[in-house]
């Protein structure tokens, strides 16, 4: 394996996930619904019917939900469970077990009042209305004691390894899975920012803290899996400095919530937080070739000897207003669905600037006059071009 994924696999563990969960529900029949002539299985399915309460077994399944919650918060989906980092796999820890002590005092109830709960079921009016379904349902009931094998709540932990050895074959699959662990996340972020889309931005002006609680968890889980992929650490960098803008109470509108509307436009395809990545990289690099550019170097007034009419207005070149700005080298546009967040987003990727910057950004090109010679004519010398700067392209 290449040495990169063997690091990846030392950065993780799989967590797997074990919940059985009991339906309440028996196959259906046609001596069920006393019926003899029936199309053929293949074209049509007669379906279940419920023999308890199904307001009953929904703890289970809310259970569940929220240890699948837990593992994606952290994790990322890896060989049927969840690759999670090492520094976070004990606070998920805590919260599987808590869960699954949930579980089984929920399965204790169940099981206590199961008797129970089926006669209240077979007791109700329409039921009692319909003899033959009721018989139907009470020649399906489930023991106790097989719904309560049923129901389980488990989980394990472990660490991966290369097999070794010199059978390269032998690690071809697990490699290959490796490799695509930054593709999944970013497809997972994806999934996660369109959810966010539907359930917090579409048609509204303003977020409260709560939809901002759930953006931080999105950047906390790319900022702990950042081992993947160096583009996984420079988005999760770019949703850090967003959120960083953001108040800590109160909602969140006007020009923030603009701009956080336009990250989660962006983080909502796979293919759009690649180009993320890749836009930031290169503004980057184009912020570090305007420092490295020269400050503008003015010339000393000369005194001059002959008259010169300064009344005629002074009118600048068009090469010092119009210089061309320098795109960085290799930088790929950004689509943002925002044209006027641009500057924004540029903001966002510069360090401030520093007082001799500030001085050469201000400096206007004069035009000067050189002291004429016996023989030459006065001659305004040409404006010196402006210093041209960086900008960075999204």
């Amino acid at each position: 394996m290449k040495i990169q994924d063997v690091k990846v696999l030392q950065e993780v563990l799989l967590f797997g996930l074990d919940i059985s969960i009991w339906s309440g529900r028996k196959k259906l029949k046609p001596e069920d619904l006393g019926v003899v002539d029936l199309p053929p299985e293949q074209l049509v399915s007669l379906g279940s019917k419920r023999i308890c309460d199904p307001e009953t077994t929904k703890v289970f399944d809310r259970l569940k939900r929220r240890a699948i919650r837990a593992c994606e918060e952290v994790g990322v989906r890896f060989l049927g469970g969840y690759a999670v980092p090492v520094s976070r796999a004990v606070e998920l820890a805590d919260k599987l077990d808590a869960i699954e002590r949930e579980f089984v005092d929920a399965r204790n109830v169940f099981c206590k009042d199961y008797d129970k709960n089926i006669q209240e079921w077979l007791d109700q009016d329409w039921i009692v209305a319909n003899p033959n379904f009721r018989a139907a349902l009470e020649v399906a009931i489930t023991p106790v004691r097989v719904v309560e094998s049923r129901l389980g709540c488990h989980y394990t932990a472990c660490r991966l390894a290369p097999a070794g050895g010199d059978q390269p074959i032998l690690n071809r699959g697990l490699e290959k899975e490796v490799s695509g662990l930054a593709g999944q996340l970013f497809r997972e972020i994806a999934q996660a920012a369109r959810e966010a889309l539907e359930s917090s931005f579409l048609g509204k002006q303003s977020i409260g803290q709560r939809a901002v609680n759930a953006l931080k968890k999105m950047q906390s889980k790319l900022a702990s899996l950042s081992f993947l992929n160096p583009q996984v650490a420079t988005v999760a960098q770019t949703f850090d400095d967003v959120l960083m803008r953001l108040p800590d109470k109160g909602d969140v509108e006007g020009q923030d919530f603009q701009l956080v509307l336009s990250l989660m436009m962006n983080l909502s395809d796979e293919t759009k937080i690649l180009e993320l990545a890749r836009g930031f990289h290169a503004a980057s690099l184009g912020v570090q070739m305007a420092d490295d550019e020269p400050e503008i170097e003015t010339e000393p007034p000369v005194q001059m000897e002959a008259v010169v009419d300064s009344s005629a207005p002074n009118k600048p070149t068009s090469e010092t207003h119009d210089a061309a700005p320098e795109i960085p080298v290799n930088a790929e546009p950004l689509p943002i669905k925002y044209p006027d967040l641009a500057e924004e987003w540029a903001h966002l990727s510069q360090p401030s600037p520093t007082p001799a910057e500030t001085t050469a950004a201000e400096v206007t090109v004069r035009q000067e006059t050189i002291a004429p010679t016996t023989t030459d004519p006065v001659v305004p010398p040409a404006a010196q071009p402006a210093q041209s700067q960086s900008v960075v392209w999204f």
